[in-house]
C-alpha cells in the first residue's frame, strides 16, 4: 500500500484478540435467543447488514463534516473494535478510546452473558 512496515503492526494481534473476545459474549447471547425465538435469525442478519453500512467499512471518515463524525464516531462502538485492528495495519497507532470502548464492552458484555447463560442454559436443549 504504499507504507512501509514499522512497529505499530503489533499492535494488531491483541487488538483482534479483544474483537474476538467481544464477538464470543455476543455469539452467546445471540445463541440462545436465535434458540429461544426461530425468527431472531432473520432480525440479526438485517440489523448486521444495516449496522455494516453505518460502520466506516465502505466509506471514510473523513467525508463526513466535521461536527457529525466526532459525534457519529465517538459514540459508535464498532467504528473502534475495526480501529484496533485497522489503524495497527496501516501504521497508526490505536487511541486511548479504541482501546478503552472494547474492553469496557468486554467486561459488562461477559458479565451479561454469563448470567444470560446461567439462567437459561438447562431450557436450551428444550428449544432446539
Amino acid at each position: 500500500m504504499g507504507r512501509g512496515i514499522n512497529f505499530n503492526i503489533i499492535w494488531a494481534v491483541p487488538g483482534f484478540l479483544l474483537v474476538c473476545m467481544n464477538l464470543a459474549w455476543v455469539m452467546l447471547i445471540l445463541a440462545i435467543l436465535c434458540a429461544r425465538f426461530r425468527d431472531m435469525t432473520q432480525v440479526v442478519t438485517n440489523v448486521l447488514q444495516v449496522l455494516f453500512y453505518a460502520t466506516p467499512i465502505m466509506w471514510m471518515v473523513k467525508i463526513l463534516p466535521d461536527h457529525v463524525s466526532r459525534a457519529f464516531i465517538e459514540w459508535n462502538p464498532f467504528y473502534h473494535f475495526i480501529e484496533l485492528v485497522r489503524a495497527p495495519l496501516l501504521g497508526h497507532t490505536p487511541t486511548a478510546l479504541d482501546w478503552g470502548m472494547p474492553i469496557a464492552f468486554a467486561i459488562a458484555g461477559w458479565g451479561i452473558a454469563i448470567a444470560f447463560f446461567g439462567k437459561y442454559r438447562w431450557r436450551v436443549a428444550y428449544w432446539l
